[in-house]
């Protein structure tokens, strides 16, 4: 017996966070070698002022009026490879167009690869639909300066909810990105008995949801 409420049964809480950063690295390994293409399309154009200026010239003939700037990410923080996702999606037809106006963009990808093609494309931007959700709950659980146990479980929900749509999606490559990774989410979460149980109490005390929150919610 010791002096914490229960023994301290209920303080062994896991990063929501660090879960999450799971989840996604788990999707980043199933979408390599399309995010690999691009990350190496957008560090040749980064390279030296001389690509980038040819680059401007192919955004301008594709017509592309976006002001986005080209973010190199950094291959072991994925909320970088998010952003630099992001930033380099707009330039599809410019990266095609480069492919045949400067040739050692080509040969930047070496005898084993290629640029980023359209279906490389297509399973970007279907991850990066995936990754918003995550990087704004990781976001906000990282840069909060208060406490955010009451909103922990509308995030989770928030993010089951994303992922089940996701499934049955029209789109085989989101449809089956959202298979893989609601499997990884409910590695963690999957079990609304093995969770947390401060994660409910943050919300049936929050006078804005309380008990009828979940009487409502759960069935689902």
């Amino acid at each position: 017996m010791n002096e914490l409420v229960l023994d301290g049964k209920y303080f062994h809480f896991r990063s929501i966070s660090h879960i999450l950063n799971l989840v996604v690295n788990d999707g980043l390994k199933t979408n390599q070698l399309a995010i690999s293409k691009i990350r190496t399309a957008v560090r040749f154009v980064r390279s030296s002022s001389q690509r980038l200026v040819k680059f401007k010239e192919c955004v301008g003939f594709a017509g592309i009026t976006s002001n986005k700037i080209l973010r190199l990410d950094v291959a072991t923080r994925w909320n970088s490879t998010y952003l630099m996702l992001e930033s380099a999606e707009p330039f599809q037809v410019a990266f095609d167009k480069l492919d045949f106006e400067d040739p050692s963009y080509l040969e930047c990808f070496g005898p084993n690869s290629s640029p980023p093609n359209f279906e490389d494309w297509d399973k970007a931007r279907a991850f990066m639909k995936f990754l918003k959700i995550f990087y704004d709950a990781i976001k906000f659980f990282s840069t909060s300066t208060h406490v955010t146990i009451h909103a922990a479980f509308h995030q989770l929900y928030k993010i089951h909810t994303e992922l089940k749509l996701a499934i049955m999606d029209s789109d085989p490559v989101m449809s089956a990105m959202g298979k893989d990774m609601k499997l990884k989410y409910e590695k963690y979460w999957g079990n609304v008995v093995k969770m947390n149980d401060l994660i409910y109490f943050a919300v049936v005390l929050d006078p804005c949801y309380k008990m009828k929150f979940f009487e409502f919610i759960l069935p689902q």
